[in-house]
Formats: C-alpha cells, sequence, structure tokens
C-alpha cells in the first residue's frame, strides 16, 4: 500500500520525521511506502512562532488555533512567498529563499507583535538536515494517481478537517450548540477535548440543514455516522430539521454570517434507547430506536449511512456498503 502527500497539505518536516520514525520502530517500512509531492508548502518554526504571537495578541478575541504554524503556512502559500518540498533539492536556492521570507517574518514577529525573532541559522542547519531523508520520498504524485486510476486500482482519498472548517465553505454560526446538560453529557462522553490544545470542543445536536449543505458541496453519496453510543441511556434526541429565519422556513444554510446568526433552529424529537450500541458491529443487533434514528436521518438527507461507528477500537465499525466493493 502506498501513501501519498498530496500539494494541499502543509508539511511540518520535524513532524513528518518523528511520526515516519515511531512507524519504523514498530515494523513499518515508511520510507518504502511514503510519497511526497514537490509542492507541498513547509511549515516553519517562525509559522509556529507567528501563530502563539497572533493568539496572545487577540486576547479573549483568540481563535483557539492548535499553535502548530498551519494558518501562517497557508498564508505563505497563497501569498507565493512560502516554501515548498521541492525547494530543498537546491540546498543554495533555498537558503536565499528562506533568509529573504525569515527576514520578512522576523520583521513583523519583532516589531508587531513585540516577539522574539526566530534564529535564521538553526531553522536552515535544521531543515537541511532533514533533506536528506525527505527529498528520496518526492515523487510526481498526480501522475501516480493517474496511474492508478488507468489500473483500475482503489484509492482513498482523506482530507484534514471537515466542510464547515474550510475556509471557503465554512460557517461560524453553530445553531445547533448545546449549553445545557446534554450538551456537557455529550461532550464528557465524546471525549471532546482538542487532541493538541485540550480545548473542550463546541457539542450541539445534529444539524441536517449543516449536512445537507456538507452533502452537496461534496456530491456525498453515502456517510459515515460515527460515535452511535455516545446517545446510549439519553431518552430523547433531536435532530435539526431546518431553520427558522424571522419567520421563514429554511432547509439550506442562508448567505451571509449575520443571517445565518438569526436562524432558530426547528428540532424534530424521536425516542432514545435504552439498550446499548457500544461495540455492536452488526446492524440487526442494534436496538430499534436507534436503527430508526439512523434510518431517520437518512431520509432527511437523502443519502444512505453506509458505515456506522459503534465505538473508539477499530473493529467497533458496521460497514453496511464498502467503499471499494459496493
Amino acid at each position: 500500500m502506498r501513501c501519498l502527500i498530496g500539494n494541499g497539505v502543509v508539511l511540518a518536516p520535524d513532524a513528518l520525521l518523528k511520526e515516519m520514525a515511531e512507524l519504523e520502530e514498530n515494523g513499518i517500512p515508511a520510507k518504502e511506502r511514503i510519497g511526497i509531492s514537490a509542492a507541498c508548502p513547509l511549515i516553519f518554526p517562525y509559522h509556529v512562532a507567528l501563530d502563539n504571537a497572533r493568539e496572545i495578541a487577540r486576547g479573549k478575541s483568540k481563535i483557539g488555533t492548535t499553535g502548530r504554524g498551519i494558518g501562517p503556512a497557508y498564508e505563505d502559500k497563497v501569498s507565493r512567498r512560502g516554501l515548498r518540498v521541492g525547494d530543498l533539492v537546491d540546498p543554495k536556492d533555498f537558503e536565499a529563499k528562506l533568509r529573504t521570507v525569515m527576514e520578512y517574518h522576523n520583521f513583523a514577529l519583532v516589531n508587531y507583535y513585540k516577539a522574539e525573532a526566530v534564529d535564521v541559522e538553526k531553522v536552515l542547519a535544521d531543515t537541511l538536515a532533514m533533506a536528506d531523508v525527505i527529498n528520496p520520498l518526492v515523487c510526481d504524485v498526480p501522475a501516480v494517481l493517474a496511474e492508478y486510476k488507468t489500473n483500475g486500482d482503489s484509492v482513498l482519498f482523506e482530507g484534514a478537517q471537515g466542510t464547515l472548517l474550510d475556509i471557503d465553505q465554512g460557517a461560524g454560526p453553530f445553531p445547533t450548540e448545546l449549553f445545557d446538560n446534554d450538551g456537557k453529557h455529550l461532550g464528557e462522553k465524546r471525549h471532546e477535548f482538542g487532541a493538541t490544545t485540550g480545548r473542550e470542543r463546541r457539542c450541539g445536536w445534529l444539524d441536517i440543514v449543516a449536512l445537507r449543505r456538507a452533502k452537496i458541496n461534496n456530491s456525498l453519496t453515502g456517510i459515515c455516522l460515527t460515535k452511535l453510543d455516545v446517545l446510549d441511556g439519553m431518552k430523547t434526541l433531536k435532530i435539526c430539521t431546518h431553520y427558522d429565519f424571522n419567520g421563514e422556513t429554511l432547509d439550506q444554510p442562508p448567505l451571509g454570517a449575520d443571517a445565518y446568526e438569526q436562524c432558530k433552529p426547528v428540532y424534530e424529537e424521536l425516542p432514545g434507547w435504552k439498550g446499548t450500541t457500544a461495540s455492536v458491529r452488526n446492524y440487526d443487533e442494534l436496538p430499534a430506536n436507534a436503527k430508526a434514528y439512523i434510518e431517520r436521518i437518512e431520509a432527511l438527507l437523502g443519502v444512505p449511512a453506509d458505515i456506522i461507528s459503534t465505538g473508539a477500537e477499530r473493529d467497533d465499525t458496521l460497514i453496511r456498503v464498502h467503499p471499494f466493493v459496493g
């Protein structure tokens, strides 16, 4: 199996090498399997410094980023000043580009954010040392994918984040967010805390309006319904079927954040179940009300729940329609 990192990914060289080392230590030949696009933008320590400096400057209005420099790295990509994996091939050219961009960012760090400058020489030396491992992994990812398509091979794509966190398609408002005991229960039982930041995540009832938009944007033909077991024992479940926008019924999100903020969710209530779904691996063994809940979601959304997860373990997955078999 080949694992390819495409050009849409901003890549942290130190994180990549750390994860590869862990895989190799566990007997997985990462270096043999990984292919990296030369067009992948690189994340550097100055991106991390900018990320953290901005959060400090925002104070109570901070976004709550992971602090890993992802946002600033994407900014460099879009502004065409970022360095990419392909730049590591020529050390002298890489050095010249790095010094130029770091002069720019260090100026902002010191003079605007009143933070410390990042050591150019250290970043240069550390990155060139890592390049010896990364350069042999570079490949023409689109060409490899085209070959797979020609051969009729199966390809699984993984995207970061989700539709509603996308900088183009995402929406800030969260109409179904819960601030009561139900919200607290869902958060604690789901273990909804940031993997990197530890920050408590926002929880709410399933929003079919938002999910419908995700279906349209992504041309979904099926969904993976996760964490069904988290709902075990709840007396009543709610599904947001549409929004009330100043007396108008909306089954699609309104245009503009201000209008979205004024939307009130309209819920359909379903009875919960007493039995457990945890670790159930056969759809027919699910409680009747759990199946009714799933089927109602399918009806409202217009696509099937092809995969359902009932726990944290890898095998706690009901595959009703295999993505590669049909």
